[in-house]
């Protein structure tokens, strides 16, 4: 059986890890808002979308997309490695 204290130094764990994957996964999305925008108001300013524009526009959209799977998958993924180690730890 689990005590108390490990469950809540795992939990603690799982939060540190979901913290350091949510930053690098908001990163990810915050850099692909940037770029998306950058092309936005460069085809504002040009006064049409080109294709470098939509290239841009599009590689945003693709940054903010892995930027989100990052930090949701991350978080499930560490859920499952902190619970393994607490299922392995139980058994020996």
């Amino acid at each position: 059986m689990v005590s108390w204290g490990r469950a809540w130094r795992k939990a603690l764990a799982w939060f540190g890890w979901t913290l350091v994957w949510g930053f690098v996964g908001f990163a990810l999305i915050g850099l692909g808002f940037f770029v998306a925008i950058g092309s936005l108001y460069n085809s504002r300013i040009l006064g049409n979308i080109e294709f470098y524009a939509t290239g841009d526009l599009f590689i945003g959209l693709v940054l903010m997309l892995i930027g989100l799977i990052i930090s949701v998958l991350a978080a499930v993924a560490s859920f499952f490695k902190i619970n393994s180690e607490i299922n392995s730890e139980d058994k020996s």
